[in-house]
């Protein structure tokens, strides 16, 4: 399904009916039911991600993608964010973000809009199977807690109830405890988890995973530890 949140001053039933539209060009036919961060449909392949046309161009004229195996990455370090772990570069992920060129830097940060919000989102791209070109299996997005309860809402408006409601208790740094609320939707393919704080108190996360390939990797990932582990 594609899900795409437009800007919040639009009345809320403009909202609902615009978010579902035509699967993109590119989309992976193994995955069909893939949910989508707005143009970007999970499964869709990496090539075919790099040529489809950026959504907000009115905020981030010219934005362009970035990837972790493009040699600028290891050089520049206005592009240290695109860098990957050690274990999920060493299993063949590529992680992808936008840039623009801003009257400040050649490499400034580009969001993909979320809502009304200037998300930082990220892709990430793996191989289905040995040989093949990497799709996309995960998006992140992050953007203000205070906003949670608002995006939360538009997701309902698209997608209905969801699929599972959950909290978890998370710590600060002070040792304060807070509960975490988590709302996921799931479909035969693909999740999107939304979490109320995310890296820190003050962030939401918002993640889209394709799940048969993320399985895939985590067992790449692991096979990959056990072998160090021998070695001690």
């Amino acid at each position: 399904m594609k899900l795409r949140l437009p800007k919040l001053f639009v009345c809320a039933s403009v909202v609902a009916m615009s978010l579902v539209e035509v699967m993109p060009a590119g989309a992976a036919s193994a995955w069909p039911d893939a949910y989508s961060r707005r143009d970007y449909q999970l499964g869709m392949t990496l090539s075919a991600f790099k040529t489809t046309p950026f959504p907000d161009q009115q905020e981030w004229p010219g934005a362009f993608p970035v990837c972790s195996d493009d040699p600028r990455v290891e050089s520049n370090y206005q592009l240290k964010d695109v860098q990957l772990t050690d274990a999920w570069s060493k299993a063949g992920v590529l992680k992808c973000r936008f840039f623009y060129n801003s009257k400040y830097s050649e490499y400034s940060g580009a969001g993909v809009v979320l809502g009304d919000i200037n998300s930082r989102t990220e892709f990430y791209f793996y191989p289905p199977e040995p040989g093949a070109e990497p799709v996309l299996f995960q998006i992140t997005s992050l953007g203000p807690s205070s906003k949670f309860s608002e995006i939360v809402g538009l997701y309902g408006e698209v997608l209905g109830p969801p699929t599972k409601v959950s909290t978890k208790q998370v710590q600060n740094r002070l040792g304060a405890v807070f509960s975490n609320q988590i709302v996921e939707y799931h479909n035969a393919s693909s999740t999107i988890e939304l979490s109320q704080y995310g890296e820190t108190l003050k962030i939401f996360r918002v993640e889209y995973w394709l799940r048969s390939v993320l399985s895939r990797l985590n067992k790449a990932v692991k096979t990959h530890t056990k072998s160090k582990a021998k070695k001690l």
